[in-house]
């Protein structure tokens, strides 16, 4: 299901695009250093001519993200209580 792919790659650092694929109209994803950006639905890398599907990342890449989100989260509000 894209939505649950889009999730995937949202926990990875990819963005939602206001762009839709032209195939599924299906928002497009691109990834932290701009060299792709693909449909969730078909895989299509709209960047890339004649790619292989991407895969979903993998459970224990999601939960790597999310720690390394909690901890900029924890040094941000470090941060702020410093300046205080």
């Amino acid at each position: 299901m894209a939505s649950n792919k889009m999730g995937q790659y949202l926990l990875q650092g990819w963005a939602m695009l206001e762009e839709c694929c032209d195939d599924c109209n299906v928002p497009l994803m691109r990834n932290r250093a701009k060299t792709s950006m693909i449909c969730c639905e078909c895989d299509k890398d709209w960047m890339k001519k004649d790619t292989p599907k991407q895969e979903a990342p993998k459970v224990n890449d999601q939960e790597e993200a999310a720690k390394r989100l909690d901890q900029e989260k924890k040094k941000i509000l470090e941060a702020r209580l410093a300046e205080k």
